[in-house]
């Protein structure tokens, strides 16, 4: 008999037979299978339980990788400076008892971002320098990515020179798309607010973002070197009260700064 032009022996072909049987799996116990008998050698069929085992272990490393991987990807968009990176509760020590219960509310915070992001709960951090604002705001924004929600960090200086650089002739994004971009995050740090006078165009500019952060139901976090009045007369009162709505208001903090008083986070 030839194969393919080559001369084959019928002995040299395997001999199959296939039965049904109840095969036992030492994790699983008896299912009903296949056992195969080629040239004399049995061989079972693989348990499918074990089989099912192997596709969900298998799909559950794909999800928790694809998982790891978006909340890398949040991260390396939130634009969070790398001195904050690490901000986190855990590494906080509250100086006072005003300090404390301003750390206390904010884990509440977070605990209950799904409310939080029902109300578009927003709050004005105001406080002089030194004093743990934006260690404390980007806790919060790193927390709740964690927990996978977006978030983003930007100052207010640099959102508003992105903003001034869209209307120079031939500019890649308008100025809508770059507000846009920022009300399509889940939470918002904006620090350094009503840093250097703002012009009445600008304070539209900052007005703008917060308003349709504010229409979207979306939190925002302000920090501020400066006390509520400043703060109204820098970006005006119609901004501030977008930063303390949805159950919010303004946290001050009060305290003397960290870093003379030898204390750190």
């Amino acid at each position: 008999m030839k194969l393919n032009n080559k001369e084959v022996k019928l002995d040299d072909i395997p001999t199959f037979e296939v039965e049904k049987v109840k095969i036992n799996c030492e994790k699983h116990g008896i299912y009903e299978g296949m056992v195969s008998l080629i040239n004399g050698r049995k061989i079972n069929s693989i348990c499918p339980y074990c089989l099912e085992d192997e596709r969900q272990e298998d799909i559950r490393k794909i999800r928790s990788g694809e998982i790891q991987r978006q909340k890398v990807d949040v991260i390396n968009q939130s634009c969070v400076p790398k001195r904050y990176l690490s901000s986190s509760f855990d590494g906080y020590d509250p100086v006072c008892n005003e300090a404390k219960d301003i750390f206390d509310l904010l884990q509440r915070y977070v605990k209950n971002f799904d409310k939080v992001m029902e109300f578009g709960t927003s709050f004005l951090f105001s406080g002089g320098t030194g004093t743990g604002k934006t260690t404390l705001a980007t806790a919060v924004l790193n927390s709740v990515m964690r927990d996978g929600y977006t978030g983003v960090y930007v100052s207010s200086l640099n959102y508003l020179s992105k903003v001034k650089r869209s209307w120079v002739a031939g500019a890649s994004v308008s100025e809508d798309e770059i507000i846009e971009s920022y009300v399509n995050f889940d939470l918002l740090v904006l620090d350094e607010i009503g840093k250097g006078l703002c012009s009445p165009k600008e304070k539209g500019i900052v007005f703008r973002l917060l308003d349709r952060r504010h229409e979207e139901n979306k939190p925002t976090i302000g920090c501020s070197l400066y006390n509520e009045k400043e703060v109204i007369k820098r970006i005006d009162e119609d901004a501030v009260r977008r930063l303390t709505t949805g159950r919010g208001g303004i946290l001050r903090f009060s305290w003397p700064n960290y870093e003379k008083s030898q204390r750190s986070f």
